[in-house]
């Protein structure tokens, strides 16, 4: 069983880094495009769901004056809270709290 395993992790694991590294190649890009266009600092955000990009974005604190848009933030707000569903953020793998807050039933703080 455990030769099996083994095995089976070998054959996979180069997949899994080829996968991975489209995933973060395509985040250092959002990085690169921030700095240039002079958005924020060089951070890149991707969101993956089944193995397709949903949303990449990059830092946007000095673009938007707002020192909370950080690339993963600035990439929640484009997927999920601008004119997203509640049933998206769970699917995605939010938790209630997120859903709540964009159904307007929950309460924040």
């Amino acid at each position: 069983m455990v030769m099996k395993m083994l095995l089976f992790l070998f054959i996979v694991q180069p997949a899994v880094q080829d996968r991975d590294h489209k995933f973060l190649t395509q985040a250092i890009g959002e990085a690169y495009k921030g700095v240039e266009c002079k958005d924020g600092g060089p951070f890149g955000a991707v969101v993956v769901r089944n193995d397709e990009v949903v949303v990449s974005c990059h830092n946007m604190v000095l673009r938007n004056t707002d020192p909370t848009a950080h690339a993963e933030v600035t990439a929640i707000r484009e997927r999920l809270v601008y004119g997203a569903k509640a049933e998206a953020a769970i699917a995605i793998g939010f938790d209630d709290f997120i859903a709540d807050a964009l159904r307007g039933t929950g309460n924040t703080v």
